[in-house]
């Protein structure tokens, strides 16, 4: 990640959407934001919990999370457009 003048531009709250190994939402944490990290496979998330072991994650909250396929966007466009 990369942010002009080196910091980062906001605290508070952060959503990492699709956090695989949760890396980045560990960065986010660390710089005083509560982090909400979703992804669509419980497999990564249970990688990002073992990577958060021993580190200070107390402030990310992991989220399993469904994320609708183009297929599934196609269909319910469809059914709206029969409405």
């Amino acid at each position: 990640m990369r942010f002009s003048g080196g910091r980062f531009p906001f605290r508070g709250r952060g959503l990492e959407i699709g956090c695989g190994s949760g890396r980045d939402s560990l960065f986010m944490a660390s710089l005083a934001c509560s982090v909400v990290a979703a992804d669509g496979r419980e497999r990564m998330l249970e990688e990002a919990r073992r990577h958060f072991a021993g580190e200070n994650a107390e402030g990310i909250t992991l989220r399993l999370a469904h994320t609708p396929s183009l297929q599934d966007i196609r269909r319910s466009r469809r059914s709206m457009s029969m409405l």
